[in-house]
């Protein structure tokens, strides 16, 4: 550091001091409102048994987003054709599939252990068709990446 970042840096420090002097009423009546504000909050959240971030009270999360994240995770950047094609032929046909057999209750329902369980079911049930397509296209290695990343617990990453 410098001799102008020392002197900055103690100007800096000064001056808050002399803001803290000078409204440290206020700011103690701020940070009160704020400290009431949180306790009455968890307060709250406590009585009701509600809370608006996802929760995962007996390994279950709030929301529909699993679905979504798998697919996202192989189908929302697609950098070249391995992955474009992994999106098209394996992922897409089981993403459909398994947001038509399930209604949007039961997707908010399910923890990861429970949507992997669906996903492997339904890869292994459209598993002829995918590798046909992928086969064609020379490209029977991404079923096994596919795969791969399901022994791995990487679907949602």
């Amino acid at each position: 550091m410098g001799n102008i970042d020392i002197i900055a840096l103690l100007l800096t420090i000064i001056a808050v001091f002399v803001a803290i002097f000078i409204f440290r009423r206020v700011l103690i009546w701020v940070a009160l409102i704020i400290i009431l504000a949180v306790i009455g909050y968890f307060i709250l959240q406590n009585k009701t048994g509600s809370s608006t971030r996802p929760t995962q009270a007996s390994g279950k999360q709030n929301y529909v987003g699993l679905i979504e994240k798998f697919k996202d995770n192989y189908c929302g950047l697609l950098y070249d054709k391995d992955d474009s094609m992994m999106c098209s032929i394996i992922i897409q046909p089981i993403y459909n599939d398994i947001v038509t057999t399930y209604n949007q209750k039961q997707l908010s329902r399910m923890n990861k252990v429970e949507l992997t369980k669906i996903i492997v079911q339904t890869a292994y049930k459209h598993k002829k068709e995918i590798l046909r397509q992928l086969k064609s296209k020379n490209a029977i290695y991404l079923w096994e990446d596919f795969t791969y990343d399901i022994k791995n617990s990487r679907l949602y990453q």
